[in-house]
């Protein structure tokens, strides 16, 4: 019986991530990014190396994901008030108008 559960179980994950592949490639997105946009959105002003330890990546991974998004007009910098060295992650741009939560 316990198979038998662990087979749907894995079946359903195949499928999600399926629907999510193709929702992804509908909205230019790659799986990864998503989970980067998704933090940034929820977390207006982040900074990268904030936003790497929220996702346990190293901070190379950061970056580029978040030059990925930029280039894509899904984020934005914007030079921090106080600290002009650092930049903080904002939803912008384009693509906010399209909405990263459009995919359900």
């Amino acid at each position: 019986m316990n198979s038998d559960i662990l087979s749907e179980i894995g079946t359903l994950s195949r499928c999600i991530h399926f629907i999510s592949d193709v929702k992804f490639k509908e909205i230019s997105l790659q799986k990864g990014q998503f989970t980067f946009l998704t933090r940034i959105c929820e977390n207006q002003g982040i900074n990268q190396i904030d936003l790497s330890n929220l996702l346990k990546v190293d901070k190379t991974t950061t970056t580029k994901a978040i030059q990925k998004l930029i280039e894509a007009g899904y984020i934005d910098k914007k030079r921090d008030d106080t600290d002009k060295r650092m930049w903080r992650l904002i939803c912008g741009g384009e693509r906010r108008k399209v909405g990263w939560f459009r995919m359900y």
